[in-house]
């Protein structure tokens, strides 16, 4: 089984749209999953959307709200194994800040 984590770390504008990737692939496939903090998401949290196309996964949150503030990890298992992603920390910010 392998594993490639593109985003460790991002800032997000409140109310924008954000996309988490991960990348998984093994004999046999894997299936994947997302997970904020300790608790597993699903298709309706934070109004949410999942897309899996070949090996990779993408999380995107639409309309992001303060309370979406936190620690995202994606899983993967294939029942031979599982595999998770380090903690991606998603931080918000009310608005871009022209310099």
């Amino acid at each position: 089984k392998q594993w490639y984590q593109r985003r460790v770390r991002g800032t997000a504008i409140l109310g924008s749209t954000v996309t988490f990737e991960c990348i998984a692939f093994g004999i046999p496939d894997p299936s994947v999953r997302w997970t904020n903090g300790s608790a597993d998401m699903d298709s309706s949290f934070f109004n949410n959307k999942y897309t899996k196309r070949g090996v990779e996964s993408k999380l995107v949150i639409s309309n992001v709200k303060s309370h979406y503030q936190g620690e995202y990890r994606c899983k993967a298992d294939n029942g031979k194994g599982s595999i998770q992603t380090k903690p991606v920390y998603m931080e918000l910010i009310n608005r871009l800040i022209s310099v």
